[in-house]
């Protein structure tokens, strides 16, 4: 039995504990609105109390995504929305007064992924409406002796209005953001050119995708693998010496470095909740249990990805001379529970040298090869499957 279906099974023994939370207050619907904005369309209803809600998402099968709203006493009849919402179509508002209930409908030109938010003062539920990247890439075929191949997601760092570390090139601003896309672009390229792989990308542009969000679109996909790539930085007391490049998988414990909690606090940035509401609290107290049990379990196999990758570059004397190691520590975007998740540093943005490498092309090549061949290191030792087939010839790759 796998990790996931341990964790469902506990999941589902304490599924009507969760129920026993107390309701929100009657709440009023105040405007709605759309707007688009670079790669995503934002949907805002705004409420005079905290939302209760849920969402629904078939945009795959019929082009709708519904937004609901319980314990709504009165709500507008219409929209405010620009001319132009790009993928987003149509509209429609029903409020439901037997049930207290308001939908929003949302109508699509294909598939999307979405993310939610509740902000206050005032209260605001926020849907946000992304191409869905994820469901663009070709499903995993099966190879001629039985192989599917592995769903390798990667995570390029940051984007949009979160640009992490900050570097100088040239007197040039640099930022982890806009350096991490061509380096999950070229691993792509190798993935999608070896018949063992499947790539899917969390982001292709320089867009906002929430931490959430992107264990998410790794979920949906099905994904075997998750490697979120970065560019280090550190705090300003450390000055520009510090260099190399690090790995680091997720971990409950606390950390005491300054320069550790710094790098938390960068990657970390969109300051996500994790907290369990609507429940009583001895359920949270039980689910929070699970999800720590299930991660620590997840985090044994995150390890010996990182080990792989580590055997990859330091194959490298470049990244061999300043190697800072596998480290653990409490990324948001490494608390998943179905696939191994590491999160590389590749090199500090903050260094004058290891900033000027990091934005030529070849060196962001060199980084993606060495990320390609420690996924193969990691499967051909933990995965007997893709060891048959890596080694059958009709399934081997002609340019390794």
């Amino acid at each position: 039995m796998t990790t996931i279906h341990r964790f469902l099974g506990r999941l589902l023994a304490v599924a009507a504990m969760l129920a026993l939370g107390a309701p929100c207050p009657a709440a009023r619907v105040g405007d709605v609105r759309l707007g688009r904005h670079e790669g995503f369309v934002r949907c805002v209803i705004e409420t005079d109390s905290k939302p209760s809600f849920s969402t629904r998402n078939t945009s795959g099968a019929d082009g709708t995504v519904a937004v609901d709203l319980r314990n709504v006493t009165s709500a507008p009849a219409t929209v405010s929305m620009p001319e132009d919402t790009g993928f987003v179509t149509d509209h429609k508002i029903e409020l439901f007064r037997d049930q207290s209930q308001f939908r929003l409908y949302l109508r699509t030109k294909g598939q999307v992924r979405i993310e939610t938010m509740t902000l206050a003062n005032p209260w605001r539920l926020v849907v946000d409406l992304h191409e869905d990247f994820a469901a663009a890439a070709a499903p995993p075929a099966i190879l001629s002796d039985g192989f599917r191949p592995r769903v390798i997601v990667v995570d390029p760092g940051h984007g949009g209005k979160h640009r992490g570390g900050i570097g100088k090139v040239d007197g040039r601003q640099i930022t982890e953001a806009e350096v991490s896309l061509p380096v999950a672009f070229e691993l792509e390229r190798l993935l999608a050119a070896d018949p063992m792989f499947v790539p899917v990308l969390t982001r292709r542009r320089d867009e906002y995708v929430g931490l959430r969000e992107r264990t998410r679109i790794a979920e949906q996909a099905n994904g075997n693998l998750f490697l979120s790539i970065h560019y280090n930085a550190g705090p300003p007391s450390s000055g520009s010496s510090a260099r190399g490049m690090e790995f680091w998988i997720w971990s409950p414990k606390e950390v005491d470095s300054v320069a550790t909690k710094y790098l938390l606090r960068l990657d970390n940035e969109e300051g996500s909740d994790t907290t369990i509401t609507g429940s009583s609290s001895s359920a949270r107290s039980v689910l929070s249990r699970m999800l720590l049990d299930s991660l620590e379990e997840q985090a044994l196999e995150s390890k010996r990805l990182a080990s792989s990758q580590e055997r990859a570059f330091l194959t490298d004397s470049y990244f061999k001379g300043d190697y800072r190691g596998i480290k653990d520590g409490r990324f948001k975007v490494l608390e998943n529970y179905n696939m191994p998740s590491v999160l590389v540093e590749v090199a500090f943005l903050s260094h004058p040298a290891e900033a000027r490498l990091s934005v030529q092309k070849e060196f962001q090549r060199r980084v993606a090869r060495h990320m390609y061949n420690g996924i193969v290191d990691y499967y051909m030792r933990t995965d007997e499957g893709f060891r048959a087939a890596r080694t059958n010839p009709r399934a081997a790759f002609a340019g390794k």
